[in-house]
């Protein structure tokens, strides 16, 4: 589970640097603003909704009889599936913000930034989406530094 950790906190790390850089250098070429404008959002909508289906999809498929390590690799999957849906919708409105100078893309990264804050891995999580015995939850609080 710390791989998961550190994983998410490189993902995490990245767009809030890549923000920086936007917000330092932004404004190449403001007239793509018009065209920017609608597929942004669009595009983020996309991606929350397309994080959620397939992160649901993903943990759907993790059976009650599979063993801890097979239940694991399912949550890591679907935990990276999930991210990468979210981070591709922030990375978008990045690249809006960076090419247009416009603060509105800011914003709407901002608002793809947060679900994908909201689903930092935790070991509470972990242990109440994932179809556990009462062994394997107390393995993993013993074994596992979250």
């Amino acid at each position: 589970m710390r791989q998961l950790n550190i994983l998410y906190a490189a993902l995490a790390l990245g767009q809030l640097i890549f923000f920086v850089v936007a917000s330092q250098i932004g404004g190449i070429s403001p007239e793509l603003h018009e065209m920017f404008r609608y597929i942004v959002p669009a595009v983020l909508v996309g991606a929350v909704l397309g994080a959620s289906f397939l992160y649901m999809n993903r943990m759907t498929s993790i059976k009650p009889d599979q063993s801890l390590s097979k239940k694991l690799d399912g949550y890591r999957m679907a935990n990276m599936l999930r991210w990468a849906c979210l981070e591709s919708g922030a990375m978008f409105s990045l690249v809006g913000y960076f090419l247009t100078g416009n603060v509105w893309y800011a914003y709407l990264f901002a608002a793809a930034f947060l679900p994908f804050i909201i689903n930092r891995p935790t070991l509470d999580k972990c242990m109440s989406q994932l179809p556990l015995t009462d062994r394997e939850k107390l393995i993993l609080q013993q074994d596992t530094p979250f």
